[in-house]
């Protein structure tokens, strides 16, 4: 029989092996190593045995020196490893690799004075140019993004501004057309995830909901949906007492009632359920029936094509309010 492998405190490259993460076949596990250079990473088995050698420091020991260099207006001022990461970068600007190490990073120094971190990737693709403080120029006052108008920047002493204090590019204060106050990030409003207070979805979706109720098919105020399920036997799901219009009240008795013609019915108390559910009954045949009679012999066609051009005419109507509402977040 096969031993079971074991790599702990074994040397691949620059990596120890320090524990196993995963219980099981050695094959199938993932395990934590240290490198020389003071980075733990975690690998997986294969990783290690196709020639990982480091936690990437010997890649980014070949990179060019960037030192001095100027990205924008940032200047570079030194590297700095992984494994010094925690010591001398925010913690809101470092950066992780796939495996949940920490990147290296170049310190930069900005015209505007701030101090700033990059990794080497988004130095070179253009990402970084900056601490931050070329959007900040930027004054948004009197921009219009969807249905709020930029009313003025926050102050960074203000309580709201701390609470967002990793934002680089600032909140900033907004109006409404619907006249509430509202703040948001410049992210935000510039990429469209803020349109308005919070109203647009709740117009929006006031068309969506009338169609809704057309579809219930109201006749005189009634739901003729709501009746046939009541006299077919089926409850909500929040039901209790196990029959519509039937709830215990604090006294332990139990208390009848229906809904017709946008009127309650009070039916009576009763010391028992049965009672009660049979009370129920019985004004359901008495109220539901006949009307659910008249409805299919003489209303039902009638109502039925109604309903249909209602709800043809609310699609088309919520149509044309969300195409209206998307040209004005353009």
């Amino acid at each position: 029989m096969q031993k079971p492998l074991d790599l702990i405190g074994k040397k691949f490259g620059k990596l120890i092996v320090l524990e196993q993460l995963t219980p099981g076949p050695a094959s199938k596990s993932d395990f934590l190593c240290r490198c020389d250079c003071g980075n733990e990473v975690v690998k997986s088995y294969h990783a290690l045995q196709s020639g990982v050698k480091s936690c990437g420091c010997i890649s980014k020991s070949k990179q060019a020196d960037l030192t001095g260099k100027k990205f924008g207006i940032l200047t570079i001022l030194k590297y700095i490893p992984p494994k010094d990461i925690e010591k001398e970068v925010p913690l809101e600007q470092r950066w992780k690799n796939s495996y949940g190490g920490w990147l290296g990073m170049w310190k930069c120094r900005c015209e505007c004075g701030n101090t700033f971190y990059a990794t080497t990737q988004r130095l070179l693709k253009g990402q970084a140019t900056s601490c931050g403080c070329e959007k900040k120029r930027e004054d948004l006052s009197g921009k219009r993004f969807g249905r709020l108008v930029v009313l003025e920047e926050v102050p960074s002493g203000n309580p709201f501004y701390k609470r967002f204090k990793r934002t680089k590019s600032g909140y900033w204060k907004c109006q409404c057309d619907c006249g509430k106050i509202t703040y948001s990030s410049r992210w935000l409003l510039e990429k469209g995830g803020k349109i308005s207070c919070g109203c647009y979805q709740s117009d929006k979706a006031k068309p969506i909901l009338k169609i809704a109720q057309i579809m219930r098919g109201d006749v005189d105020g009634t739901n003729v949906k709501a009746l046939q399920r009541a006299l077919d036997g089926k409850k909500y799901a929040n039901n209790e007492s196990g029959c519509s219009g039937v709830y215990q009240i604090k006294n332990g008795k139990y208390r009848a009632q229906i809904y017709f013609k946008k009127k309650y019915y009070h039916l009576g108390y009763y010391d028992n359920i049965e009672d009660a559910i049979e009370a129920r009954k019985t004004a359901e045949q008495d109220l539901y029936k006949e009307f659910l009679e008249h409805y299919e012999n003489d209303l039902k066609a009638e109502v039925e094509a109604e309903i249909s051009r209602k709800r043809n005419q609310a699609l088309k109507e919520v149509k044309e309010y969300i195409q209206l509402e998307h040209k004005k977040s353009l």
